[in-house]
C-alpha cells in the first residue's frame, strides 16, 4: 500500500511540475514576443503584444508628447481642432508634411466628439483619449481598441504618462534622453 501512495504523490508531483513548467515557459513566450505595458491615468494597466505602430491621438496636448518622443511617424490620426485653430496649424505644419498638407485622418467633430467608424477604419494599435471622454473609451474598448487615457492634470502625472506612452511607442529612451520632459 505504501508503494501504492507513493507512486500517487509522484504522480501528482509530475502533473504539478508539469504544469508549473507550461505556464513558465507560456509566460516567458509572452515576454520574448515582447508583450509591452503601461499605466494609464484611470490606473488601468494597458498591454500591447508589441509597439504600438498606428496611434491616433485623440486628445490634442498628447500630440505635443508623442512629437517630444519623435514618434510622429506613427500617427494615423489627431483632432480636428489642430486644424481649426491657425497657431496649432501653424506650429504642427512645421513639424508634419501631413498636417501642412492636411491629409492626416481628423476622426473627430471639431474635436468635442470622436467618429469611432473612422477610428476603425485606420485600423489603430493604440488610441491616446483625455481621461474624461469616457464614452469614447468605453466604445473603443468594447471593439477591442488598446486605450491609453491621459488627465495631464499635473506635472507628475505628464511626465508619468509621458513615460508610459515612450514605453507603449517603444521610445522609452527618447524621453529619458530628454531628461528635461522625463523623470526616471
Amino acid at each position: 500500500m505504501n508503494c501504492k501512495i507513493f507512486h500517487c504523490i509522484t504522480l501528482i508531483l509530475s502533473f504539478f511540475i508539469f504544469f508549473q513548467s507550461c505556464h513558465s515557459s507560456s509566460s516567458k513566450k509572452s515576454e520574448q514576443q515582447g508583450e509591452i505595458k503601461a499605466e494609464d491615468s484611470r490606473g488601468k494597466m494597458v498591454s500591447l503584444p508589441q509597439e504600438a505602430k498606428r496611434v491616433i491621438v485623440l486628445f490634442e496636448p498628447s500630440l505635443d508628447e508623442i512629437y517630444m518622443l519623435h514618434a510622429e511617424d506613427k500617427v494615423v490620426g489627431i483632432p480636428q481642432q489642430v486644424f481649426q485653430n491657425e497657431d496649432k496649424f501653424e506650429f504642427y505644419a512645421k513639424l508634419d508634411e501631413r498636417i501642412k498638407n492636411k491629409t492626416i485622418a481628423t476622426p473627430t467633430f471639431g474635436g468635442g466628439s470622436s467618429n469611432i467608424e473612422t477610428i476603425v477604419g485606420l485600423q489603430p494599435d493604440l488610441a491616446i483619449v483625455y481621461e474624461q471622454n469616457i464614452e469614447t473609451i468605453q466604445q473603443l474598448e468594447e471593439l477591442n481598441i488598446p486605450v491609453f487615457t491621459v488627465s495631464s492634470l499635473s506635472q507628475d502625472k505628464i511626465y508619468k504618462e509621458l513615460l508610459g506612452m515612450g514605453t507603449l511607442l517603444e521610445k522609452k529612451t527618447t524621453c529619458r534622453e530628454s531628461g528635461f520632459l522625463c523623470k526616471s
